[in-house]
C-alpha cells in the first residue's frame, strides 16, 4: 500500500534538497565546523563560568549562546541528514544485490552473503539493540 500525502511529498522534497546543499559541500567541512563549535561552546561556558560578569558580558553571553545554540543544531541537523541519506543508500544496494541473488546472480549471491550479517548488525544498532561497549 502505497500512503499518498501532500505533507509527505513536501517534506520527501525538502529532505532532498538538504541532501543535495550537503553533498555540495567539501569533504570534512561538517566535522570541522563541529570541532571549531565545539570550542566556541568551551568559550561561551568559560565566559558562562566567570564569576562577577559585567552587565556587557552578560547581554554578550546571552547572545553568544543562543547563536552557537543555532549552529549547534544546524550542524547537528545536518549530521543527520548526510546519515539518514547513506543509510538510504546503502540500503538501496542490499536490497538490489539481495534481489539479483535470489534471481540466481551468483556474483550478487557471493556479495549478498558478506552484506546480510553487516545489514542486520546495522539494523539492531538502529533500534538500539547493538552491542553495549
Amino acid at each position: 500500500m502505497q500512503y499518498d500525502d501532500k505533507d509527505l511529498h513536501k517534506s520527501e522534497e525538502q529532505l532532498a534538497a538538504h541532501i543535495q546543499k550537503i553533498r555540495q559541500m567539501p569533504p570534512g567541512l561538517l566535522d570541522e565546523l563541529s570541532v571549531l563549535l565545539d570550542s566556541a561552546e568551551a568559550s561561551v561556558k568559560k565566559l558562562h563560568d566567570k564569576p562577577d560578569k559585567t552587565d556587557e558580558e552578560i547581554e554578550q553571553l546571552a547572545q553568544m549562546e543562543k547563536h552557537l545554540h543555532t549552529l549547534l543544531q544546524q550542524v547537528q541537523d545536518m549530521k543527520l541528514i548526510a546519515a539518514e541519506a547513506a543509510i538510504r543508500q546503502a540500503e538501496a544496494y542490499y536490497f538490489s544485490v539481495k534481489q539479483h541473488a535470489e534471481q540466481g546472480n551468483e556474483e550478487a549471491k557471493k556479495i549478498y552473503e558478506d552484506l546480510k550479517e553487516s545489514y542486520k548488525e546495522m539494523l539492531k544498532e538502529r533500534a538500539g539493540f547493538g552491542e553495549l561497549n
